[in-house]
């Protein structure tokens, strides 16, 4: 059975693009009807790791299955794909070449992208910047999969890609950064942007998703999925 990873569902619902481990080694992107309709390949890179949808329906943002990870826009349709050169560099630490930016989103309105990329000592750091090109600020210090909330007001985000750390929330345009839960990972929006689903361990161990409420942190009711193992992402 082929590894499956990176979830992104279309904004109309009607369809998915994940990201497969294909046989060679790598990974490229593929697309399937939510209808039930034959899965289609969109690259042959091998080097499409992490996928996430712009609210134009029309293009694809992808973070780089090879180091340092880089980010580029892809059109759906096809053709080829535009480097997103944010001005955040990988660095190297101790001899070793440090993973670089990637794993961004894009706000609502389709002009704001935030993402991760190294700063020295700290580890990835957190940023958002124009779509189109232009300076980046940095959110928070340590940071991973971020994500724009509906309203584009918020972007919520786990300190790492462990499910351990916690899931923390900052205004998209700065400010103090606001830990709602002592543990978990890889959050998602509800659509309704009044709570938070996440990942976390229940207590044999295992991957289970939780919710939850923003703001206040209330613990909510989470959707009923039976998972083995972990780091399995998800999409709502």
């Amino acid at each position: 059975m082929a590894h499956l990873g990176s979830p992104a569902l279309a904004p109309d619902g009607a369809s998915a693009v994940f990201a497969r481990a294909e046989t060679d080694g790598g990974w490229d992107l593929w697309q399937i009807d939510l209808e039930g309709v034959r899965p289609q390949r969109l690259t042959r890179s091998g080097d499409a790791m992490y996928v996430r949808q712009l609210p134009d329906d029309d293009r694809l943002l992808v973070t780089s299955y090879s180091q340092p990870r880089q980010m580029s826009l892809l059109p759906r349709a096809g053709g080829p794909a535009r480097a997103l050169m944010t001005g955040v560099q990988a660095m190297t630490v101790d001899g070793n070449e440090a993973p670089g930016e990637g794993f961004g989103d894009v706000d609502p309105t389709g002009r704001w992208l935030t993402y991760v990329a190294p700063d020295p000592g700290r580890g990835n750091a957190l940023y958002v910047r124009p779509l189109g090109g232009g300076r980046a600020r940095q959110l928070a210090a340590q940071g991973a999969l971020p994500r724009w909330s509906p309203d584009g007001r918020w972007i919520a985000y786990a300190r790492d890609r462990s499910l351990r750390r916690g899931i923390y929330l900052v205004a998209a345009d700065g400010g103090d950064e606001i830990r709602l839960t002592e543990t978990g990972g890889w959050p998602i929006w509800w659509p309704d942007g009044g709570s938070l689903a996440y990942l976390a361990f229940d207590a044999r161990g295992q991957q289970v998703i939780r919710r939850v409420e923003i703001p206040g942190g209330r613990a909510l009711p989470g959707p009923a999925v039976s998972f083995q193992g972990v780091r399995q992402p998800f999409d709502i």
